[in-house]
C-alpha cells in the first residue's frame, strides 16, 4: 500500500515537472511560472515593448536544428507570428478594421512592403522553452518615410534576451505598380492618416527613450559590479601581503 502511494506521489511530482518545464501559456494559474513570466513582462515593459503586442509561443522539436537550437527560420517565423499580432493592433486601433485589413493583406491601395531585416542572434533557444516576443515601433523618417518595428525574443526557461529582429517598411500604393508613398502625402489628405503618423511616432519615440534608460541602467550594473570585483580582488591581495 506504502509501495503505492510512494509510486503515485513520484508520478505526480514527474507530471508537474514536466508541465512546468514546458512553460506553456496554460500554466499561467501556476505560481512559480506566472511570477517568472510577470518578471519577465516588467523587464520587456522597462526595454520599450508595448504590452498589448505581446504574444507567448511554445517551442517544439520542430523549431529545432540539428544542435537542438532553435533554427534562424523558426525564429523568423515566431517573430512574423508576432508581427501579425502588433500590425492587427496597432493598425485597426487607429486606423479602422476595413481601412486596417486593406493595409496589413495587401488588398490596399496602400499596404505595407518590408524593405530591410536585420535579425541579431544572442543566446540559444533549446526544447523545452516558451518565448516572449515583444515589440518596438520605430518612428517615421521624415526624409524618406520609412518606418519599422524592432522585436525582442526571450526565453521564459532562462529570462534572456535571444533574439533581436527590426524590419524596415514603407507604404506603398499598389494601384501605381507599387510606388512607394510617403506618410505625410497620406496625411495631408485624410485625417486618419495624421493621427496614425502622430499616434506611431508617439509610441516610437517613448520606446526608443525606454530602451536607451535600460540599456544604460544596465551598462552601469556592469560597471558598478566590475569595479565591486576589482576591490574584492585588491583585499584579497593586501591580505595574502
Amino acid at each position: 500500500m506504502s509501495n503505492t502511494g510512494s509510486s503515485t506521489k513520484k508520478k505526480e511530482e514527474v507530471s508537474r515537472l514536466v508541465e512546468t518545464s514546458y512553460l506553456t501559456p496554460y500554466q499561467k494559474g501556476k505560481d512559480a511560472y506566472a511570477e517568472k513570466r510577470q518578471k519577465l513582462i516588467k523587464l520587456m515593459e522597462s526595454r520599450g515593448c508595448i504590452p498589448e503586442s505581446m504574444t507567448e509561443e511554445n517551442i517544439g522539436f520542430y523549431h529545432l536544428d540539428v544542435f537542438g537550437h532553435v533554427s534562424g527560420p523558426s525564429l523568423s517565423t515566431l517573430i512574423h507570428g508576432a508581427l501579425d499580432r502588433q500590425g492587427s493592433w496597432g493598425y485597426e486601433r487607429v486606423l479602422g478594421i476595413r481601412d486596417a485589413q486593406g493595409l496589413c493583406t495587401g488588398r490596399g491601395p496602400i499596404t505595407v512592403l518590408p524593405r530591410k531585416v536585420t535579425q541579431t542572434y544572442r543566446i540559444p533557444v533549446t526544447w523545452p522553452d516558451a518565448v516572449l516576443i515583444g515589440v518596438r515601433p520605430i518612428a517615421f523618417d521624415e526624409k524618406t518615410g520609412q518606418f519599422g518595428n524592432d522585436f525582442e525574443l526571450f526565453s521564459l526557461k532562462t529570462g534572456q534576451l535571444c533574439y533581436r529582429h527590426t524590419i524596415i517598411q514603407s507604404l506603398i500604393d499598389v494601384t501605381k505598380g507599387g510606388r512607394a508613398v510617403h506618410i505625410n502625402k497620406l496625411a495631408e489628405g485624410d485625417e486618419k492618416w495624421k493621427h496614425w503618423r502622430e499616434w506611431w511616432n508617439g509610441h516610437a519615440t517613448n520606446s526608443q527613450k525606454l530602451l536607451a534608460e535600460a540599456e544604460a541602467q544596465k551598462s552601469n550594473s556592469k560597471r558598478s559590479a566590475e569595479i565591486e570585483k576589482q576591490k574584492d580582488l585588491s583585499k584579497t591581495r593586501h591580505a595574502k601581503l
